[in-house]
Formats: structure tokens, sequence, C-alpha cells
């Protein structure tokens, strides 16, 4: 898998948040991801994650929570997207990113009680 991280590096400016996710997300899967690789794919996203859709943020939290990568930064940059495209999130994208926060043991108050009134909204 290394191997595979080592090539992906070069390309990674022109990873767009789908390709960025899916990396993450597969290597949270097998539970590992070289130090370097997570930094990467961190800085490419922050770059980028302005233009990402809440499933692309969810699905990004997720598989570094998976990984049990803790940067506050990552997740508080990932909490002010989520907050401002919250009328947009499907439950999936909502639970996804609870179970994330949760995993991780960080509280994030304002994106909490916007998720919370996004919940509320959408149950029927």
């Amino acid at each position: 898998m290394e191997s595979i991280a080592e090539a992906a590096i070069p390309k990674i400016g022109d990873f767009d948040a789908q390709a960025l996710t899916n990396t993450a997300w597969s290597y949270a899967k097998l539970s590992y991801m070289p130090p370097w690789m997570l930094n990467s794919l961190m800085g490419e996203a922050f770059k980028k994650l302005s233009s990402w859709c809440p499933q692309n943020l969810s699905a990004f939290a997720w598989a570094f929570a998976a990984l049990t990568f803790r940067s506050r930064t990552l997740m508080e940059a990932i909490a002010a997207e989520a907050i401002a495209k919250i009328n947009h999130c499907e439950a999936q994208d909502l639970s996804n990113t609870a179970w994330a926060y949760a995993k991780l043991g960080i509280v994030h108050y304002k994106l909490l009680a916007s998720m919370s009134a996004a919940a509320i909204k959408s149950i029927h």
C-alpha cells in the first residue's frame, strides 16, 4: 500500500473532492495509512474543503476518525464547512459526521446544534 501512496503523492494536487475522500476512505478501511500520506491528504483537503459537498466532508471526517488521526484543525475546518452546508446534508452525512467527532472525542457545540436542528427538520 505504501507504493500506491508514493505513486499518488505527485498527483495529489490534481485530486478532486471525490478522489481525496475515496483515497482516505480506502486507507481507513484497511486501518492503515502512512503518516506522510495522511499529511498530504489533509494538506490538499484544506485547499479545497470550501467546494466539497456534505457527503465528501462527512466521509473525509469518518476516514480520519476511523484511522484515529486527531487533528483539531482539520475537524474545525470540516465543521465550519458542514455548518455552512447543513441544509444540504442527508441523514447519512449527519450520522457519519456525528460518529467521526464522537470517535475522536471532539465536542463541537455549533456543529452539534446545527446537526440536531437539521435532523429534527428531516424527521417525519
